[in-house]
């Protein structure tokens, strides 16, 4: 990767840091979620991009709350989980992402049954609008379309945007503090991401986030 690239990147991942740096002194106004935009010069890296997918899935897997009517769900999210960590352990470490059509199928049929779950639409004055009943699994399915997509980095932020933003009464959605546990794993993800690509030599502090990161998939 070439030196004008990796100063860009350091750019993006500097105002996603500032960013975290606002919630830590929040003044009661929630930050715009469209800050996050940064997100898509990252995940231009399509490999990137797939690996932050599996991180926050890893994540939201360990906290998705089953109900009697979700459960049946636990086992095919899993299963996309063992095709996410096999797809990244195959590929070599280039930009490109290239997926056996066959796993890809594979993922569009899990991705269907999860999708399938929550498929209610209800019509309200000016527009459509799907009911989303479990928003960890929603998040999942966002992940998957990161890999289904990989070309596609405005998949990555909007990924990102649906694991952050959140929403308080008080200040409406968007950033706000209970966003900063869930930015700062971003955060993690991507200062692990250019510590690698630098071989490690910059002096970006890589902190680990009020949650356990867990592990990044190398």
């Amino acid at each position: 990767m070439d030196g004008k690239r990796i100063l860009n990147i350091k750019k993006r991942i500097s105002k996603l840091q500032n960013l975290e740096k606002e919630l830590d002194n929040f003044d009661g106004y929630a930050i715009s979620i469209t800050k996050l935009t940064v997100i898509k010069y990252l995940c231009q890296d399509s490999s990137a991009m797939i690996k932050f997918a599996y991180f926050v899935s890893q994540k939201v897997n360990n906290q998705i709350n089953y109900t009697e009517n979700d459960i049946s769900l636990k086992e095919p999210i899993a299963e996309i989980l063992e095709l996410m960590k096999r797809i990244i352990n195959n590929f070599t470490k280039t930009e490109a992402v290239i997926i056996e059509k066959t796993t890809l199928n594979k993922i569009g049929i899990l991705n269907q049954k999860i999708k399938d779950y929550q498929n209610k639409i209800e019509s309200k004055k000016w527009t459509d609008i799907r009911i989303i009943n479990n928003w960890d699994i929603f998040i999942i399915e966002e992940a998957i379309s990161c890999f289904m997509y990989s070309d596609f980095p405005e998949i990555g932020y909007k990924l990102a945007k649906s694991y952050a933003e959140k929403y308080n009464a008080s200040f409406g959605s968007g950033l706000i503090p209970e966003s900063l546990e869930y930015l700062k794993e971003i955060n993690y993800y991507w200062i692990d991401y250019l510590n690698k690509i630098e071989d490690k030599t910059i002096n970006i502090p890589l902190t680990k986030p009020i949650r356990n990161a867990g592990l990044v998939v190398n």
